[in-house]
């Protein structure tokens, strides 16, 4: 058995046993087992194999299969053994082993070159074919030997080849060098050798050294996964096997906090039970509220003892402390590891996890589950091969613009073990990122580097390292060059009081969406104690937000931050709730007076009748006069006014009484037009039986109402003028409307108007307001639209 696979083997008994005595285990005490990384090269002039044609053996489907070694290299410039890299069946009866590929651009080579990462000497011959039968090229022949250098990049230079290479074909031998591996493939046409670079940003420039949050947190012991509240001012990390530990010095993992005081971080206190254990216990995130942390596993009551279980839970900030976690029910759930990460996004509505699924590329990957409810989540998915590699990917990070996902990975090129990478999201889907970004010295270094955080500011990020500790890991912090910032965010803070009392208003939930489209962006919770909260949103855009507190009437802000285009710190006004039964509601229609048609889009105030004149409530009516709104803290003792304003009306002022016992207000309004000189008034609900010129009753209620107008105005003139539609002949049509203008005006003279008041007269057909032709196909609907009576003001 191979030296390999007796310390994997060695590995995995371990993995199982912590598994069951101690729950999950935080990606921090993952052992050390392989250095490795993916590398940026030059891209002009080389081609990286990007598909295998066949294989001689491979050491698994997924690590250290053929597969790992298409694309740019996974581990130079480090080196080592890795599952990002081809080895063969341990299995295999004879030393002849191959791998052939292809590359996506055939180019006349110059130069092949091997990346031996781990065993090199390994290869025996190395041919290239091109596109036609015939065109092949043995660029390099030699016996097997194992090389005194633990990796190598094997090049070969040659005279440019006649034709273009299309495949290559390795040839090794695993009797004379065994467990080999092989980390990519390349050919160029330049003359300069293929170098592996690691992925960072030529302008990426830390202005600072990193710091040290000193000896108030750190100190001889391990000081682990650091998170970093929105506002910087309180953190929580993990202690290994400190003797204040809840188990003592065998207790490996325990939650410690400190507080920023005068600028100062307080000495750290270990943050006890519920949430602290005899077994591992890490917080993986903090709403920007600070009301409530993500935990690893799940707390489960058994008599006096609380034991872990795989999953995650939250805890929420009460009046006494911290509450007992609450189980996250993830659907579908599953881990093959004994180690896991997780952490909720800053708008509560996507939970991120490092654990190693049935379809894991590899060790632990990444995976997001969206929110289905309270406490519940939706199946895993795997954020894909753009983040993910053979190697384990964990510690995720996402910042509060919900784009920039921060993890470590030993799947990556990098400067150690393990190191921060930082990746964009491109869509919705969670499995297009751009390119992982290695975020550089000093943040990574030769050990292993994870547990990223930062604040809602993006300035600083919190990191543990153990270059520089005093001890073992210990936690540092360090300015963000701009290239590895997440997009700029608001911290709003503000607080929910009670609009009578001015006590706080816990528990309020504070929904914030985009503007206009509404969809959500973030939802909060008000502090339980104080009714404080906080939030950060991203700026450059427009919200609005929807306040619900049980009791108490939804209430409304919105907020602008176009104007705002770096991290700002927000101090609200307080947000006063009222209580559901200090509220009315106002509702009602309003109509024309005169044709009982609905007045669209009229402003609608409720006004205190006292000394201020204090406006309580505006509105205006939808397209079918309705309108409605919560008359809200007022004084009972006060009169309340409705006021009533649209153009072309008279404006309406009604006093609405006494109102102090009554909850819903119904108020139909007429609204009086604007009665003027030349003005015409349409008429569609003067109805005659057809071809006749007798008047319905229903139609006489509407002459009624010109009556009442006529009377209120002695001076008024009008001419009653008869429409038709086109579906007679014009000569009966225009005899028709005379007709049906008459009885109008015979109806009006009976309740005592002037006969020299009013002007009869039909138009028949000849005032069409539409396309109703002779000939012309109408629906009867569009042929009922010329049919009418209008007034017209002759003389005020």
């Amino acid at each position: 058995m191979s030296r390999f696979f007796n310390y994997f083997l060695t590995v995995v008994v371990c993995f199982c046993f912590i598994s069951v005595v101690n729950g999950q285990v935080d990606t921090s005490g993952i052992p050390n087992i392989i250095d490795v990384g993916q590398a940026q090269f030059k891209v002009i002039g080389i081609e990286w194999a990007n598909k295998v044609i066949a294989f001689s053996s491979e050491f698994s489907p997924k690590i250290k299969s053929a597969s790992q070694v298409l694309g740019k290299p996974n581990v130079f410039p480090i080196g080592g053994t890795s599952p990002c890299a081809w080895t063969y069946a341990k299995k295999a009866k004879n030393g002849d082993e191959f791998i052939r590929v292809s590359f996506q651009n055939a180019l006349k080579a110059k130069q092949v070159a091997i990346f031996e990462n781990y065993k090199p000497g390994a290869v025996e011959k190395i041919t290239l074919y091109g596109k036609n039968p015939g065109e092949e090229k043995v660029v390099y022949q030699s016996s097997a030997k194992l090389a005194n250098v633990p990796n190598r990049i094997l090049t070969i230079f040659f005279d440019e080849t006649p034709f273009e290479v299309q495949e290559l074909e390795l040839r090794l031998n695993s009797e004379k060098v065994s467990d080999f591996e092989i980390d990519a493939i390349g050919i160029s046409n330049t003359n300069d050798s293929i170098k592996a670079r690691i992925n960072v940003p030529i302008n990426m420039k830390y202005q600072a050294e990193k710091e040290s949050l000193g000896p108030a947190i750190n100190s001889e012991f391990d000081e682990r996964a650091p998170i970093i509240s929105a506002d910087s001012k309180e953190i929580f990390f993990v202690r290994k096997n400190h003797p204040q530990n809840t188990g003592g010095i065998n207790d490996e993992d325990d939650i410690w906090y400190s507080k920023i005081l005068d600028g100062k971080w307080m000495p750290a206190v270990n943050i006890g039970p519920p949430l602290n254990t005899n077994d591992n216990n890490f917080v993986q995130s903090i709403t920007p509220d600070g009301n409530m942390i993500l935990l690893a596993n799940i707390y489960v009551k058994e008599g006096r003892n609380v034991t872990l279980k795989p999953g995650a839970s939250v805890s929420y900030k009460t009046r006494s402390g911290w509450g007992f976690p609450v189980e996250q029910k993830i659907k579908d759930f599953k881990n093959n590891s004994p180690y896991v990460n997780y952490y909720l996004s800053a708008n509560g509505k996507y939970l991120l996890m490092a654990i190693d699924g049935d379809d894991s590329y590899g060790g632990l990957d990444l995976y997001v589950s969206f929110r289905t409810g309270e406490n519940s989540w939706s199946k895993p998915i795997n954020l894909g091969p753009d983040v993910n590699t053979a190697a384990n990917d964990y510690s995720p990070f996402l910042a509060a613009d919900g784009i920039s996902l921060y993890y470590s990975t030993s799947g990556l090129s990098g400067y150690g073990k393990e190191d921060i990478f930082v990746t964009r999201r491109l869509d919705d889907t969670w499995t297009h990122w751009s390119e992982p970004m290695n975020m550089g010295k000093p943040i990574n270094s030769a050990e292993s580097d994870s547990k990223f955080s930062i604040p809602a500011s993006g300035s600083y990020a919190y990191f543990s390292s153990k270059e520089g500790s005093v001890g073992l890991y210990d936690i540092f912090r360090i300015l963000l060059p701009d290239t590895a910032k997440p997009q700029a965010v608001a911290l709003l803070k503000g607080s929910i009081l009670d609009v009578t009392t001015k006590d706080p208003v816990g528990g309020a939930i504070i929904i914030y969406k985009n503007y206009p489209d509404e969809a959500i962006v973030i939802k909060e919770t008000s502090d339980s104690l104080t009714g404080k909260f906080s939030v950060y949103l991203p700026v450059g855009n427009k919200y609005t937000a929807v306040i619900k507190a049980n009791g108490y009437v939804d209430g409304k802000q919105s907020l602008d931050l176009t104007s705002i285009y770096n991290f700002t710190i927000i101090e609200q006004q307080p947000i006063f709730m009222v209580k559901k039964s200090a509220f009315k509601t106002v509702k009602g229609k309003l109509n024309d007076k005169l044709t009982d048609k609905s007045v669209a889009g009229a402003k609608v105030v409720l006004v205190a009748d006292s000394a201020s004149g204090k406006v309580l409530a505006v509105t205006y009516a939808n397209d079918k006069g309705e309108f409605e709104f919560k008359l809200e803290n007022f004084d009972e003792n006060d009169k309340v006014l409705l006021l009533v304003e649209q153009e072309n009306y008279q404006q309406k002022v009604i006093e609405l009484g006494d109102i102090s016992n009554e909850t819903e207000i119904p108020l139909d309004l007429n609204l009086d037009p604007v009665i003027k000189k030349d003005k015409v008034i349409e008429f569609h609900n003067i109805y005659f039986d057809y071809g006749k010129a007798t008047l319905r009753e229903e139609s006489k209620e509407v002459l009624d109402r010109i009556v009442t107008v006529m009377n209120e105005n002695p001076t008024l003139e009008i001419e009653l003028s008869g429409h038709t539609d086109s579906k007679s002949s014009a000569e009966f049509n225009m005899k028709l409307s005379q007709q049906r203008a008459d009885a109008a005006k015979e109806y009006i003279v009976s309740k005592g108007i002037a006969e020299s008041r009013i002007v009869a007269k039909g138009y028949g057909e000849t005032r069409l307001l539409n396309k109703c032709k002779d000939n012309v196909p109408c629906s009867e609907e569009e042929h009922a639209i010329n049919r009418r009576i209008e007034v017209k003001i002759l003389k005020m």
